[in-house]
């Protein structure tokens, strides 16, 4: 039998920090630190004027230890290790969600600490029986916040992404025709063996089973496919609002 595909952790240690703090009552909050701008010579391609400015990079707005402001370019692998002292600003609306490019590049690195075994070990059932140790740590560790509904914004984010990553992992590496010794010896890369089979027995109980059939036919009836692409309602809602001049409902987007 051919060896399932490997999913590669995209974060095996988060070295950097990468913070958030609240800024004014207009809802800024900060991420990261200062990274070197994409060279000259690797292409670009340049997006829509409210969009993303290019796909190899978040060109955000940073702030220093002294409140001095600056355009920065930022990319996804290099947030949790930049320089400290350096903060992106993230942008939050009157309903206290993220809005601008920077909103994006928060939600790829809240992805990839959702994605790290050692940060948030997938062997835990769900979400909520994750013990806050694990979460006080990454915010001491790797993503800092100064506000309580960021923090709360921050990890509802997480715990999602941590979702849905286990929900991938298990659809790549299982197989009804296989046995539980083989789907356990079948470990992923980086991941140690202990959660790998807490993970296959928790998938394979009779309960959890019947729960992902449910879903799987719940999925099925759904007949409005979401055609809403990438970009969250909240940036969509402030491109309007730009464009537009007034607030926009949710019956407009």
């Amino acid at each position: 039998m051919p060896r399932a595909k490997r999913i590669r952790n995209l974060l095996k240690a988060a070295k950097g920090t990468l913070e958030i703090q609240h800024i004014s009552p207009s809802s800024e909050h900060s991420i990261g630190n200062y990274v070197e701008p994409t060279p000259e010579s690797e292409p670009e391609r340049v997006g829509p004027k409210k969009g993303r400015q290019s796909s190899h990079y978040w060109s955000v707005e940073a702030i220093d230890e002294h409140g001095l402001r600056q355009n920065v370019k930022v990319k996804v692998k290099d947030a949790l290790n930049m320089p400290s002292g350096l903060r992106v600003i993230v942008n939050y609306d009157d309903k206290y969600q993220p809005i601008g490019e920077a909103s994006a590049l928060l939600a790829r690195v809240c992805g990839l600490l959702a994605a790290n075994h050692i940060m948030f070990p997938i062997s835990f059932e769900r979400w909520s029986a994750m013990p806050d140790t694990y979460k006080d740590n990454m915010r001491e560790s790797s993503l800092k916040t100064n506000e309580d509904l960021a923090k709360r914004d921050v990890l509802f984010k997480i715990g999602k992404l941590w979702r849905e990553y286990r929900c991938k992992l298990w659809n790549e590496f299982y197989d009804p025709l296989v046995s539980r010794n083989e789907l356990i010896k079948n470990v992923p890369e980086s991941l140690n063996m202990e959660q790998w089979a807490a993970f296959v027995d928790y998938h394979l109980k009779p309960s959890t089973m019947d729960l992902c059939k449910k879903n799987r036919d719940i999925r099925k009836r759904q007949s409005i496919p979401y055609t809403g692409g990438a970009m969250s309602l909240s940036r969509r809602r402030d491109n309007l609002k730009i464009e537009t001049g007034r607030n926009v409902g949710r019956a407009e987007l």
